[in-house]
């Protein structure tokens, strides 16, 4: 089982095997942190459509969603955000189903 290591005044699980540049690398993009709270919050496995619409939300703070916005946000995980914390060991995503399997 991971650890929470805390950088800054955030604590993210998943994180403690990264150096520092690969963490402050990571954590520079603002939708990464967002999608690293929500699956915090969701647990794994997730879906990427139920991940995307969890990160709209508390992007735009609002309990509602449209459907573009979810669309546009699970793009953009699924090409950039999810493939690069995998690489880095921060989470494990299937995409070829488009699932979140684990948060590390």
């Amino acid at each position: 089982m991971s650890q929470t290591v805390q950088r800054d005044t955030e604590t993210y699980v998943g994180t403690e095997s990264l150096t520092d540049g690969e963490y402050y690398r990571l954590m520079a993009v603002r939708q990464r942190r967002t999608t690293l709270a929500a699956l915090a919050e969701l647990g794994a496995p997730v879906d990427l459509d139920e991940l995307a619409t969890a990160v709209s939300k508390r992007e735009r703070e609002s309990p509602v969603a449209d459907e573009a916005t979810i669309d546009r946000i699970a793009v953009r995980l699924h090409h950039l955000h999810l493939p690069k914390m995998d690489a880095l060991g921060v989470l494990d995503y299937d995409h070829e189903a488009n699932r979140v399997i684990a948060a590390d």
